[in-house]
């Protein structure tokens, strides 16, 4: 079964850091998942529009992100990415239902949040995002919007 050929090659096999355009992989979702021993992912080129959700989840020994992430869907993320610090820049203004949800949850060392541009909500769009950040102070957001139970970052 193709959709889980990166699960078959790289589960918990690779180590150090990981750089190169993301496109250069087959499919993005869950690409990483598990693989304790990736410790940065700063030279990483994710393109906009790329769907990553789950690409380094359960990566528990990822210390450094992506330096900045375009528009697109990073469901889950860095979920449970616990040695995870700093946030990569999320420069989107314009967001889409669900783009960031449970992104960082889980992520008990993140100390730094990227400031939120966009100043309209969408559906479920920060749910979770920075749940279980239990290191995390400070979060700058821009929205308008009135938040409510749809719109809110739990």
């Amino acid at each position: 079964d193709s959709s889980n050929y990166h699960s078959l090659v790289f589960a918990d096999g690779l180590k150090g850091n990981i750089s190169g355009n993301i496109n250069s992989f087959a499919k993005p979702y869950n690409l990483f998942k598990g693989c304790t021993g990736i410790q940065s992912a700063e030279h990483l080129v994710v393109p906009e529009g790329t769907s990553c959700s789950g690409t380094f989840s359960g990566c528990t020994g990822l210390t450094t992100a992506p330096k900045s992430l375009p528009r697109s869907y990073y469901r889950g993320m860095f979920y449970g990415c616990t040695r995870l610090v700093d946030a990569p820049e999320l420069p989107s203004t314009t967001l889409d239902n669900e783009c960031y949800l449970n992104m960082f949850y889980g992520c008990t060392s993140l100390e730094k949040a990227p400031v939120l541009p966009a100043t309209t909500l969408v559906t479920r769009c920060y749910q979770g995002m920075f749940q279980n950040c239990s290191s995390l102070n400070y979060i700058k957001a821009m929205f308008t919007t009135t938040p409510s139970s749809t719109y809110t970052s739990s």
